[in-house]
């Protein structure tokens, strides 16, 4: 055999070797690599949306009315509200019995305020009848079964209210006073428009 036959031979078994040892080696290096994975899941801690506690639920109770506070109306609580609605005012002497009662005269200005005190609702609703629807009249029933009527002659037209235990007479024109006085009291039961809101009632 020649010698250039023989080193070929011994070049071609080298190169042989060597391939194998190298497809040894990426053998080797696969082996030791491994591929991180995500961690397992423990499914016994997933909460599904229905089970999560909700937060507690806001309770809103029944909105009940407060009860009413306002005190009975007498003379007393009538100038606590003069003085709650802005008006300034002097008292004056009490005057001639038209009613059972005298009247309180209250000096608002120039004008002139009655008030009728009772001791009870029923003894104000009592006086009350016997004033003339027009304004003008009391009308008294006497122990015989006879009427006496008192005919007055008011400088201006007279606006009578009640509530509670109070008749209140104003007689004049002020806008201011008889919207204080309708607002307090409601509309006139004798006097002041009176005529005109009844006559389709048959009051007159």
């Amino acid at each position: 055999m020649m010698l250039g036959d023989v080193i070929k031979k011994i070049v071609v078994v080298g190169f042989i070797f060597a391939h194998c040892l190298l497809l040894t080696s990426c053998s080797i290096s696969n082996d030791n690599v491994s591929i991180e994975s995500e961690s397992p899941v423990d499914t016994s801690q997933i909460i599904s949306e229905e089970e999560k506690p909700k937060p507690p639920a806001v309770i809103v109770s029944e909105i009940i009315p407060q009860p009413a506070t306002d005190n009975i109306l007498n003379y007393e609580e009538f100038l606590k509200l003069l003085e709650a609605n802005g008006f300034t005012y002097k008292q004056k002497s009490e005057l001639k019995k038209f009613l059972s009662v005298s009247a309180k005269c209250i000096l608002v200005g120039y004008e002139e305020l009655y008030v009728y005190e009772y001791e009870s609702n029923e003894s104000m609703e009592n006086d009350s009848i016997t004033i003339g629807i027009s304004g003008y009249s009391i009308d008294k029933q006497n122990s015989d079964g006879t009427t006496l009527s008192t005919q007055i002659s008011w400088v201006s037209t007279p606006h009578w209210f009640k509530s509670d235990l109070i008749i209140a007479l104003y007689i004049g024109e002020n806008k201011l006073i008889i919207d204080f006085l309708n607002e307090t009291f409601g509309d006139t039961f004798a006097g002041g428009d009176i005529r005109e809101r009844s006559w389709t009632r048959g009051l007159l």
